[in-house]
């Protein structure tokens, strides 16, 4: 079987909200997309995943099977995102601090060395006062 990200989103999408037209607000895209979709989807794949009825979208014993796998699926894409996520930002410009000096000299120094290395694009003021 082959399969992709996109299919699987649509198929939870479907899955979770019953209706073509949630998941298409799940997915910001139109209702006929979703459709079609779930279409190639299923043809892809040899097997139907909804009985549609006049009540929404219901799994048949397929899309039972299934649906778990495509959740686990779901999670480990997300993880990644979260993995790689932020990782190409540097942060940098200006930033000033404003402290009394007990807490410039005692707290904030010490750590402003671990800052600047891990930061080196921010720059740094410090005002005590």
């Amino acid at each position: 079987m082959q399969s992709d990200w996109n299919a699987l989103q649509v198929f939870l999408a479907i899955e979770r909200g019953k209706t073509a037209r949630d998941a298409a607000s799940r997915l910001k895209c139109s209702h006929s997309t979703v459709l079609r979709r779930l279409d190639a989807f299923e043809k892809r794949i040899g097997a139907r995943l909804f009985d549609r009825t006049p009540d929404g979208f219901l799994l048949t014993d397929a899309g039972a099977r299934i649906v778990g796998r495509a959740q686990q699926v779901e999670a480990e894409v997300l993880e990644l995102e979260r993995l790689v996520d932020g990782h190409d930002v540097r942060l940098k410009g200006p930033i000033r601090l404003t402290v009394p000096p007990p807490l410039a000299q005692f707290l904030i120094l010490p750590m402003l060395v671990k800052f600047r290395e891990m930061y080196p694009l921010i720059e740094i003021e410090l005002v005590t006062t």
